[in-house]
């Protein structure tokens, strides 16, 4: 039986579908225990407790009390919400917890500043390993020290791209998942944050807005995420992207160039491919499942597996999925007025594009077509929030 003092106390804020799912893998694991959860609906974290937790799991009615209790060392982030997320790490750096999240959403919108504030309180604040996100930075940290040139870290989108997807319009597991989780995943939204998450943590831009996102197989991903002049598709070389189709639907990978002809020998002998490029991938990623590693990483070792570089490298903007009229307010992500679009900070910085992740709840100064990108000019935003002065706080970074 271990010692009460090895054992990890952690919270979770969030008793959703990944909420769930992360507490199902916890209560199979000793070394760490489940101290609270906080959701916004207490019914909905009481039923958590009840079919994945334990009776002496507390139940708190908001993020702040999950994050002042003393005896959890680390808190799990699995809300899909940038305001939520915003409160969240605002409450566990001020009370001194460390931080892993899988709210990707807030993460593509002030993961840079929550990384600094945690860095210095002496925090981590790290993005989670299983989501795509993690398992990418693994991938780039693997090959970036064995000295590969990486010409594009990428994953595979689990659907088909259709950026007027709505709550109404996707067909919904009955697995507890919402309607506006699965909208976001077929807009593009998610894969968008997620690979914005990533350019942030290693600082690859995409190669053009949104992203080539072209529908390709395994074995023509490293011609195709080849430079233009040797019979690709980049304009440069290390970028971040997305592939179509169903051969790699839910995985990752990364395309690297060697240059040294006895490493090409032995890669070409061992069947990872032809010529000097090649493409190394991972057909699945285990999302909220493997959330506990980097619990334990972060808890006893004190390293995190992704988070935000200085500055940001890209942001995801807001398109209008529809007309939007004056007056109208934004729902927000997975909703039905806008998807998101990856583009490089500099020009999303230079245009006055408005952010996905601050743009819920935002009320419309003029008419805005469907298929034009949002400025900051063209809503009222909610300023008071702590989104907004979180967010604030980043753009005043450089």
């Amino acid at each position: 039986m271990k010692d009460k003092e090895e054992v990890i106390k952690v919270g979770i804020g969030g008793a959703g579908y990944m909420g769930t799912g992360l507490l199902a893998v916890l209560r199979r694991i000793p070394d760490i225990e489940v101290k609270g959860i906080y959701d916004e609906d207490i019914n909905q974290a009481q039923r958590a407790r009840k079919s994945y937790a334990n009776a002496d799991t507390k139940i708190y009615t908001s993020p702040e009390e999950l994050c002042a209790e003393p005896e959890i060392e680390a808190i799990v982030d699995t809300t899909t919400s940038p305001l939520l997320g915003a409160m969240i790490g605002y409450y566990c750096a001020q009370y001194g917890k460390h931080l892993i999240t899988l709210n990707i959403e807030c993460d593509a919108t002030i993961g840079c500043i929550l990384t600094r504030i945690f860095q210095e309180k002496g925090l981590i604040y790290t993005v989670t390993e299983g989501d795509e996100p993690g398992e990418l930075k693994k991938m780039y940290d693997h090959y970036s020290f064995l000295n590969f040139k990486i010409l594009a870290l990428g994953k595979g989108k689990n659907n088909p791209l259709q950026v007027e997807a709505n709550p109404d319009t996707v067909k919904v597991p009955d697995n507890g998942i919402t309607a506006r989780q699965v909208a976001s995943f077929v807009d593009g939204s998610k894969t968008m944050v997620e690979m914005a998450s990533v350019s942030n943590g290693v600082g690859f831009p995409p190669d053009i807005r949104g992203m080539h996102g072209v529908e390709a197989r395994i074995e023509d991903l490293p011609r195709i995420f080849s430079l233009k002049e040797e019979g690709g598709i980049l304009s440069r070389e290390g970028v971040v992207d997305y592939i179509l189709g169903k051969e790699l639907a839910g995985g990752v990978f990364i395309v690297v160039k060697v240059e040294d002809e006895r490493i090409i020998s032995d890669l070409n002998y061992l069947k990872i491919g032809k010529g000097n490029t090649y493409c190394f991938y991972q057909r699945y990623h285990n999302w909220f499942i493997d959330t506990p590693l980097t619990i334990a990483r972060v808890v006893r070792e004190k390293k995190p597996v992704i988070f935000s570089l200085p500055l940001p490298t890209s942001e995801v903007v807001a398109v209008a999925k529809k007309n939007l009229e004056k007056g109208e307010i934004i729902d927000g992500i997975g909703g039905f007025s806008v998807y998101g679009v990856i583009e490089k900070r500099e020009i999303a910085k230079r245009d006055n594009l408005l952010p996905l992740g601050i743009s819920e709840g935002a009320e419309l100064r003029r008419r805005v077509k469907k298929g034009e990108m949002l400025t900051y000019e063209d809503v009222i935003l909610k300023e008071d929030s702590l989104l907004f002065q979180l967010r604030k706080k980043q753009d005043s970074l450089g």
